[in-house]
């Protein structure tokens, strides 16, 4: 099973349409703290991280689950930004493939010598 980015927003927003007397409408203005809560999430990846390590995420099945349960986390806030913000799969796409291909040419190793240089 490979979930595409249509498939994930649509899943999010199921959950939001359950839960949307208690929780914030899916607007740009609730989205901030959205972030914050993604930002959460992202801190319970590194706590597992921190405390189990590499290897168990690459051996524990069980670490491995909860690690990637909390990776879920994250990708359901994500999606929910875009929601908030009315971002199209579609959109997203076309923006990620031109940010990759503007990766893919760049000299990271320069442009991290002259950052700060006047």
């Amino acid at each position: 099973m490979d979930l595409k980015i249509s498939e994930l927003k649509d899943m999010s927003y199921k959950i939001w349409e359950k839960n949307k007397d208690k929780w914030s409408p899916l607007n740009p203005q609730e989205a901030r703290n959205t972030f914050l809560w993604m930002i959460e999430e992202i801190g319970e990846t590194i706590q597992i991280l921190k405390k189990r390590g590499e290897s168990e995420i690459m051996e524990n099945t069980f670490v491995r689950e909860k690690f990637i349960e909390e990776m879920s986390d994250i990708i359901f806030y994500f999606t929910k930004i875009m929601l908030s913000y009315n971002i199209s799969a579609e959109e997203f796409s076309k923006i990620y493939i031109k940010k990759f291909e503007k990766n893919m040419i760049r000299d990271y190793e320069k442009e991290h010598m002259n950052m700060f240089k006047d």
